[in-house]
């Protein structure tokens, strides 16, 4: 009868490659992109310098998010965005007696829905709130426009 073989030492061999592997995922999440792979806006600061007539101008009371009918134009907004590439800048206005942080809040919920949509964080800069509104309309607005 053959002699049994006592059975062999557990392979190290998993837990090489698994460190491995942890350590070449660490070393790529941590390089920096590329220039060519991030696309910056071009710096804007102030609702003076956002450009032509807005693209569109949303008004509405409170911390809730854009109104059903807003989201319609947002979305159509969000598909040119994402199709040609352009970047947007939400400008959210206030007159005086307005709350601004309320306008904020509301430009926030502006570029969150865009991203919802699809569009790149990258493609939208958000100003702070500036004074502006328009005299014949009440309230707070959102802005945007094309960069």
């Amino acid at each position: 009868m053959p002699a049994a073989h006592p059975p062999a030492p557990p392979s190290r061999l998993p837990a090489v490659l698994l460190v491995g592997a942890m350590v070449a995922l660490t070393w790529i999440a941590t390089r920096p992109l590329p220039p060519s792979a991030v696309v910056e806006p071009a710096p804007v600061t102030r609702a003076e310098d956002a450009g032509p007539p807005p693209l569109a101008r949303l008004q509405w009371s409170g911390d809730a998010g854009p109104p059903p009918a807003a989201l319609d134009l947002l979305a159509q907004a969000a598909q040119e965005a994402r199709s040609t590439g352009r970047s947007l800048v939400i400008v959210p206005l206030y007159r005086p007696g307005d709350d601004p942080a309320t306008v904020r809040r509301q430009g926030e919920a502006v570029r969150h829905a865009m991203e919802a949509n699809g569009v790149a964080p990258a493609q939208l800069a958000v100003l702070p709130p500036a004074a502006g509104a328009p005299a014949d309309q009440p309230g707070p607005h959102v802005e945007l426009h094309w960069q």
